[in-house]
């Protein structure tokens, strides 16, 4: 595709679909190399189907990169939790709200701990938002503190649900809820978990794609078939596509594909009914397509 206008180069970005206006919010996420670091962003874009276009709201989340943000179907607004400042110099765990027009940030009494490159999805069976996983670098040293606890939002606060017995995936968001079994299904690096009644099962399908990190995931919302793309695996980058139907994944092989890369966004557009691919690191440094 070749809209107009485009966030320009991105990684490490959040999208969610708000399903009331049909259209897909983008926020934040990282930009070309400054010299020491790269340019973290806190700009607002909204996809029609069409073409990209910049919202400028009275206010605006601080600069940050791997945050998490889902569509609260029972409240009608975009949540985006936490998230990696703009010095990548700690984590944060504040919660704002996208009503479409503005960002608005509510204090819970209870929230999760700072945390970047966790999952976080609707979950229709319960009719709540879910954050999952995620992990915590921590200064000055760098050690990583990996999460496998799981949250709920209730639209006014955060609420503790449980914990895996390992962490969960670190990278950015590869979630998809699947309505033919009603469940969300987690990419997670080589198998795949499920979230259903408040807990997380691990299942090995006997066919799946190879090992990756930071892969792009969406679920078909109709037919529940779900598509995998991208990600790296020994900083080798991949641009394999996968489709996901039931228990089952098949590669898919086509005559034209995205660049490899990986820290990519991945959506499905019901305008066009098609799967959407944005941004992310290529072989080249930021994808641009």
């Amino acid at each position: 595709l070749n809209p107009e206008h485009t966030p320009g180069p991105r990684a490490n970005t959040a999208v969610a679909f708000d399903l009331a206006r049909q259209k897909t919010v983008l926020f934040g996420g990282i930009s070309i190399w400054i010299g020491s670091s790269y340019l973290y962003n806190n700009d607002t874009w909204e996809w029609d189907g069409q073409d990209w276009k910049e919202i400028e709201p009275a206010t605006q989340p601080g600069l940050r990169a791997g945050h998490m943000m889902a569509y609260d179907e029972a409240n009608n607004v975009t949540v985006m939790f936490g998230g990696e400042d703009k010095n990548a110099a700690f984590m944060m765990s504040d919660t704002w709200l996208w009503d479409g027009n503005d960002w608005t940030q509510v204090f819970p009494e209870n929230s999760p701990s700072p945390r970047r490159g966790g999952q976080m999805f609707f979950d229709k069976a319960s009719g709540h938002i879910i954050l999952a996983g995620g992990f915590m670098r921590k200064y000055p040293d760098e050690d990583i503190e990996q999460f496998g606890d799981t949250w709920l939002w209730d639209g006014e606060n955060w609420e503790y649900v449980t914990s895996y017995e390992s962490w969960l995936v670190i990278t950015n968001s590869a979630n998809s809820y699947d309505p033919v079994r009603n469940q969300v299904v987690v990419y997670d690096y080589n198998s795949l978990l499920i979230w259903s009644n408040n807990t997380w099962t691990k299942i090995w399908p006997a066919i799946q794609p190879p090992f990756r990190w930071g892969p792009g995931m969406a679920a078909d919302p109709s037919s529940g078939k779900i598509v995998l793309f991208g990600g790296t695996e020994n900083n080798i980058r991949r641009n394999d596509t996968w489709l996901l139907d039931g228990d089952t994944w098949t590669q898919v092989n086509s005559d034209l594909s995205p660049a490899s890369r990986d820290a990519h966004v991945m959506f499905f557009d019901p305008t066009r009914n098609s799967f959407i691919v944005y941004g992310g690191m290529d072989d080249g440094g930021f994808a641009m397509d």
